[in-house]
């Protein structure tokens, strides 16, 4: 390994913290609302604090190069893991911080009880094994929620750290250190070298994670109504072009449903109680609907639409249950039932409807029909 420059890889690894440092520390700056910002910029200070302290072992006591260098660069790994769970907002375990414990014991008694460099480097490559570990379990949310290339940098960022650590177990337990760390021995630098990945793949990897997690926002917000969480009118519209061009559109139903007599609820308890209602109304809908493949959307201020994927006979059903669950179920607000009831107007995919157009204006008609059958009930073609 002639060819490594050992001083050339311990001048590239501070000087890749410190520019860990200062990009975080900008982000921070320019957007303080993105509290997530501040865990990758603790991380690149505690790993060039880590650095340091080493360095200048000659010049410091045992005590603080040793115990401050080795549990500094192992809360840069734990800070960059609590900033993945800050970004997608899961709670920051406090056993997290606690993980260097251990580490900080089997120091002092390798530094001042039985003096070993190889078991320091062996406790300290166990800690970080189990901080890799975690990191790798946290970033299934990640992953799962499509975020793919954030996730996968800083997976392989995880599993080189789990590979190196368990290397330089391997190799300290094969050679024994005696000298100082930074010898030129290959257990130090793989050490250097998985440093440096590191301080490389940790912040482009969390930047991607920050950025597709900020295009998933940006899509929900152009595609869901922001109160109920459900489709708004153009993508509900889209939806349901899309469906009717596909090959399912043989049995389709669309329903469009309506509050009864939402603008007295509003006068009566307030717009906030409205806001709650339809809440309450949106939710209680898609648990109602769950798992029938339908469609769902807020079309209007008090007006939803509904999309079957299936025949009109199951759609009728679940609207049915639907009115009959808040006959018994109404939302509260301050403690007062707010008695809520809907008029639902239905139907199905046929030859005098064969258009998404045809299908909207019969299922309007036969809401306004619902509502001079007396509202709180279900019209259908």
């Amino acid at each position: 390994m002639n060819w490594l420059d050992l001083p050339t890889l311990i001048a590239v690894n501070v000087f890749a913290s410190l520019v860990f440092m200062g990009i975080f520390f900008s982000l921070w700056r320019y957007h303080p609302e993105e509290s997530s910002f501040i865990w990758p910029f603790c991380s690149g200070l505690s790993l060039f604090t880590g650095i340091c302290m080493f360095l200048l072992r000659p010049w410091l006591h045992d005590l603080i190069s040793i115990l401050v260098g080795n549990i500094g660069i192992l809360y840069g790994h734990i800070f960059i893991l609590t900033a993945v769970r800050s970004l997608y907002r899961q709670r920051l375990y406090g056993v997290y911080w606690l993980v260097p414990l251990p580490l900080l014991l089997a120091l002092l008694v390798f530094t001042f009880v039985i003096p070993s460099m190889s078991y320091r480097v062996i406790a300290f490559c166990l800690s970080a094994i189990v901080v890799s570990a975690l990191l790798l379990a946290d970033l299934r949310l990640a992953y799962r929620q499509g975020h793919r290339l954030g996730s996968m940098t800083l997976l392989v960022a995880a599993l080189t750290d789990l590979l190196v650590q368990s290397g330089r177990i391997i190799l300290t337990l094969a050679y024994p250190l005696d000298g100082q760390l930074f010898d030129a021995n290959p257990g130090s630098l793989l050490a250097l070298i998985n440093g440096l990945s590191y301080l490389v793949l940790c912040p482009l990897g969390f930047m991607m994670l920050y950025n597709e997690r900020l295009q998933g926002q940006l899509k929900q917000e152009a595609t869901h109504d922001h109160l109920t969480g459900l489709l708004n009118l153009r993508a509900f519209l889209t939806e349901a072009e899309q469906l009717l061009q596909s090959p399912r559109r043989q049995a389709i139903t669309l329903a469009l449903i309506d509050l009864d007599w939402f603008k007295k609820i509003n006068d009566n308890y307030g717009h906030q109680a409205g806001d709650h209602v339809l809440e309450y109304f949106a939710q209680l809908l898609s648990m109602t609907l769950h798992g029938s493949d339908a469609c769902i959307g807020r079309v209007g201020g008090e007006e939803f639409a509904v999309l079957w994927h299936n025949d009109s006979e199951q759609a009728r059903e679940g609207l049915e249950r639907l009115r009959q669950h808040l006959q018994h179920q109404p939302p509260y607000w301050e403690r007062q039932a707010i008695a809520l009831t809907f008029s639902c107007g239905m139907v199905s995919l046929g030859p005098e409807c064969s258009t998404f157009d045809s299908l909207y204006r019969e299922a309007d008609r036969q809401l306004y029909q619902a509502k001079e059958n007396g509202r709180n009930c279900l019209s259908m073609a």
